[in-house]
C-alpha cells in the first residue's frame, strides 16, 4: 500500500512537471506568432518599397522638368529616413546577418552617403542624370531584397503556423495521457473502495458474531453460575443453621470447614460472574456514602489476624487530609482493596504489609489513592505484562494457588470507576500496587448496624422458590424468626394465593421459575396494587435496575445468601410503589431504630425518651419565634431527631409541618408526640437484647 501511494505521487509529479514544461513552451511559440514588432517591421519594408518606387518616378520626371527637383529633394529625404527605420527593425529581426545586410543594402546606403551632401546644397540637372544611372543600378537590388525581407516574413508566419498545429497535437496527446491516469486511478481507488467495504462488512459480521458468542458465554456461566449456586445456598444455608445449634467441638470444627469452603466457592463463583458482568458492560454502580474509617476498621479486623498467623507486620494507615466520607461504590472499592492486600499477605513469607490512603484532588471531585506494599516474592518484569489477564497467572502465583481472576476484576472496577491499577515490582524485591477510583467528599454515614437479626413475628410472607431444599431452608430461617409464610414453587400460585389473600407482607421470588419468572410475577403483583414488599432472589446476574423498578421490585437478594441477609431482606421497609394505597407508618418502629444505633434494647428506650423530650422542647421553642426559617429548621431538627430514634409516624408529622406550617400540623404533631410518650413507655422492656447469629 505504501509503495503504490509513492508510485501514484511519482506519477502525479510527473504528469504535472510535463504540463508544466509544455505550457511554459507554448507560450515562448506563441510569443513568436503575436509579435506585433515584428508585423510593424513588416509594414516598414511594404512602405519603404513604395516610397523608392515615388523616388524612381521623381528622379525620371526631374531628369527632363528642372521644376520638379523639389519633389525629387522630398522624395529623398522620405526614402532615407524610411529605409533607416526598415534596417534598425526588419532587417535585423528577419535576418540577423551581416552578410545579408551588405549583400542587400549596402549600396543603398552607399547612394545616401554620396547623394547627401549634393541634395543639402541643392542638385543640379546634369547630377539628376547622374542619380538615374545610379538608381538603374540600384533598383533590382533594392526590389531583391524588399522581396526576400517579405519572403523571410512569410516564412516565419507558415513555420508559426505548423508550430502551433504541433503544440494543438502535443496538448491533446498529454491531455489523453492525463485522462488515462485519472482512469487508473480512480479504478485503483474504487477497487481499494470496494476492498475495503468488504473487510469492513467481514469485520462487522466478526464483530456480531464475536458479540454473540460473548453474549453465548455470558449466558452460559450465567446458567452454569444458577445451577452450582442453588443447591450451594442450601448448604451455606443448613450449614449456618447447624452452628447455631450446640455441637461437640469435632463436629463444630468439621461444619466450620463446610461453611469456610462454601464461602470460597461462592467467591470463586461470583468471579467468574463478575468477569461476565465486566464483559457484557453490564457493571453499575451503586454510589452511596463511606465512611473510610469504618472501611480500615473492617480491613484490619480481616487481615491483622491473617498477617500475625504468617509473622507479618501489617499497617494500614489514613491520610489526615482525607475526608472523613466519600460519596462512591464502596461494595466494589472494598473488593478491590481486598484483593490486593490478600494477595499481598499470600505472597510474602516475612517482612511487612503496608496499605496507605490518600488523594489526589481533581477539578471534579478527587481521586481515591490505595497503596500496598509488601516484601514478598515480587513480579519479574516479563510477567507484569500478563498479570492482569484473565484465568493466567505469574510463576509466583502459581505456586501458590489462585484463579487468576482477582486482579482482573479489580482493574476491570478501578477503571469503570474512573481510575486504574498499576503495580511496580521486581523478582525478589517485592510489590507496590496503587489503586485509583474518583470519588466525591460526602457526609460521614450513619455507622452499619449490629449483626443481628430482626425479629419478623407478626409478618405473613409468601416464599415462590422451584428448588425444594433451598425453599425448605428459607421456610426454616424465617420461622425461626416469627414469621408465617405460605411456600410455593411457581408464579402462578403466588397471584392466586395473593388474589384470595392480599393481606401479606412480603414476597420473596425466584428469578428462575417455570412457568412464571420472578420478574414476571412481580409485574402482576404491581399491575394489581399490592402494596406489599418484593424481594427477588437469583443465582444468576443481577437484571438492571431499571428493569427491576419498573416491575416493582423493592430488593435483589442474590445465592447464596447468610441467614442474616435473608431476614433484614424480608424486614426491609414496606413498599411505597402502588400510588391507590396509604400505608400508615408505624408509630414506633423499635427493631429498626436499634439496628440503625447499634445497641441494646435499653438503650434504644433510653435514647427515645430523651429525643422525644428534646422533640416537645423545639416545637415549644418553634412558637416564639417569628423568622419563618428559624420556625422551618426547628421543625427539621425535630423531624430529624423522630427518625433517628424509630418514630416514622411523628417524622411525617413534623415534615409536614415543615414543609406547609400551620396550626393543625402543629397540633397534629404534638398528638402525635403524645401518643409516641404513651407508646414508648407502655412498651416491655426486655431484659436481654435480640438474638445474635454467627455473621456469615
Amino acid at each position: 500500500m505504501r509503495t503504490a501511494l509513492w508510485v501514484t505521487l511519482c506519477v502525479l509529479g510527473c504528469s504535472l512537471a510535463l504540463s508544466t514544461w509544455f505550457e511554459h513552451q507554448l507560450r515562448d511559440r506563441l510569443s513568436g506568432v503575436t509579435d506585433y514588432g515584428a508585423q510593424d517591421e513588416l509594414w516598414n519594408t511594404f512602405a519603404m518599397n513604395r516610397e523608392f518606387m515615388q523616388f524612381v518616378a521623381a528622379a525620371r520626371v526631374a531628369r527632363h522638368d528642372p521644376a520638379a527637383l523639389p519633389a525629387l529633394k522630398l522624395r529623398y529625404e522620405i526614402l532615407a529616413g524610411r529605409v533607416a527605420d526598415t534596417q534598425n527593425g526588419a532587417l535585423n529581426s528577419l535576418f540577423g546577418s551581416a552578410d545579408t545586410y551588405h549583400r542587400l543594402l549596402a549600396p543603398v546606403n552607399a547612394m545616401f552617403r554620396q547623394y547627401d551632401p549634393i541634395f543639402a546644397r541643392g542638385i543640379a540637372p546634369d547630377e539628376v542624370l547622374q542619380l538615374n544611372r545610379v538608381i538603374d543600378v540600384l533598383e533590382p537590388s533594392f526590389y531583391l531584397a524588399v522581396q526576400q525581407i517579405q519572403s523571410h516574413f512569410s516564412d516565419r508566419l507558415v513555420n508559426n503556423e505548423r508550430l502551433i498545429i504541433r503544440l494543438g497535437d502535443w496538448r491533446m496527446a498529454l491531455l489523453v495521457l492525463q485522462f488515462l491516469l485519472l482512469l487508473f486511478f480512480a479504478t485503483v481507488a474504487l477497487r481499494e473502495l470496494w476492498r475495503s467495504e468488504t473487510r469492513s462488512r467481514e469485520l462487522d459480521e466478526a464483530r456480531s458474531a464475536a458479540l454473540q458468542a460473548s453474549a453465548a458465554k455470558t449466558r452460559f456461566l450465567a446458567s452454569v453460575s444458577h445451577e452450582m449456586r442453588t443447591p450451594l445456598t442450601a448448604i451455606i444455608g443448613y450449614t449456618e443453621q447447624a452452628l447455631s445449634q450446640p455441637l461437640a467441638p469435632p463436629q463444630r470444627r468439621q461444619l466450620e470447614h463446610v461453611l469456610q469452603s462454601g464461602n470460597y466457592l461462592s467467591g470463586l463463583i461470583g468471579n467468574v460472574l463478575d468477569v461476565a458482568k465486566i464483559e457484557a458492560g453490564r457493571v453499575q454502580l451503586q454510589e452511596a456514602p463511606l465512611a473510610l474509617s469504618a472501611v480500615a476498621d473492617a480491613l484490619g479486623a480481616l487481615f491483622e489476624p491473617q498477617a500475625a498467623a504468617k509473622g507479618l507486620t501489617f499497617s494500614l494507615k489514613l491520610d489526615p487530609d482525607l475526608p472523613p466520607g466519600l460519596l462512591l461504590d464502596g461494595g466494589k472499592w472494598q473488593q478491590i482493596l481486598i484483593n490486593l492486600i490478600g494477595n499481598a499477605i499470600k505472597f510474602t513469607e516475612r517482612g511487612s504489609v503496608c496499605v496507605r490512603l490518600d488523594s489526589v484532588p481533581l477539578d471534579d471531585g478527587l481521586l481515591l489513592r490505595a497503596m500496598v506494599h509488601d516484601t514478598g516474592l515480587g513480579i519479574a518484569p516479563e510477567e507484569q505484562d500478563r498479570l492482569f489477564n484473565r484465568f493466567e497467572q505469574t510463576a509466583s502465583g502459581k505456586l501458590v494457588g489462585g484463579t487468576g481472576l482477582g486482579l482482573a476484576i479489580s482493574r476491570g472496577y478501578a477503571r469503570h470507576m474512573g481510575g486504574d491499577i498499576t503495580v511496580d515490582s521486581a523478582a525478589g524485591h517485592g510489590s507496590l500496587f496503587v489503586a485509583t477510583v474518583r470519588a466525591q467528599p460526602a457526609a460521614v454515614p450513619t455507622p452499619q448496624p449490629a449483626d443481628r437479626r430482626p425479629s419478623l413475628t407478626g409478618l405473613r410472607l409468601v416464599i415462590a422458590e422451584d428448588q425444594e431444599i433451598n425453599r425448605e431452608l428459607m421456610h426454616d430461617i424465617l420461622a425461626q424468626a416469627g414469621a408465617t409464610i405460605f411456600g410455593t414453587d411457581n408464579g402462578l400460585s403466588v397471584l392466586d394465593e395473593l388474589g384470595r389473600d392480599p393481606a401479606y407482607d412480603c414476597v420473596l421470588l425466584d428469578y428462575n421459575m417455570p412457568a412464571l419468572d420472578g420478574l414476571a410475577t412481580a409485574r402482576a403483583l404491581r399491575a394489581r396494587d399490592w402494596p406489599g414488599r418484593v424481594v427477588l432472589i437469583s443465582a444468576g446476574l443481577k437484571p438492571d435496575d431499571s428493569r427491576l423498578a419498573a416491575a416493582g421490585v423493592d430488593l435483589w437478594l442474590p445465592k447464596p445468601f447468610s441467614t442474616l441477609a435473608l431476614v433484614q431482606a424480608v424486614r426491609g421497609p414496606a413498599s411505597a410503589h402502588s400510588p391507590g394505597v396509604d400505608r400508615m407508618p408505624l408509630l414506633l418502629s423499635e427493631t429498626d431504630a436499634i439496628a440503625q444505633l447499634g445497641c441494646t434494647v435499653a438503650r434504644w428506650h433510653e435514647l427515645a425518651t430523651r429525643g422525644l423530650a428534646r422533640i416537645v422542647t423545639l416545637l415549644d421553642e418553634r412558637l416564639g419565634i417569628a423568622d419563618a426559617t428559624e420556625q422551618r429548621r426547628h421543625a427539621h431538627s425535630a423531624r430529624g431527631i423522630a427518625l433517628q430514634i424509630g418514630t416514622p409516624r411523628l417524622a411525617c408529622a413534623l415534615a409536614e409541618l415543615e414543609d406547609t406550617p400551620s396550626a393543625s400540623a402543629e397540633t397534629i404533631a404534638r398528638n402525635l408526640h403524645e401518643q409516641t410518650l404513651q407508646a414508648l413507655a407502655a412498651l416491655a422492656l426486655p431484659s436481654t437484647p435480640l438474638t445474635e447469629i454467627p455473621a456469615p
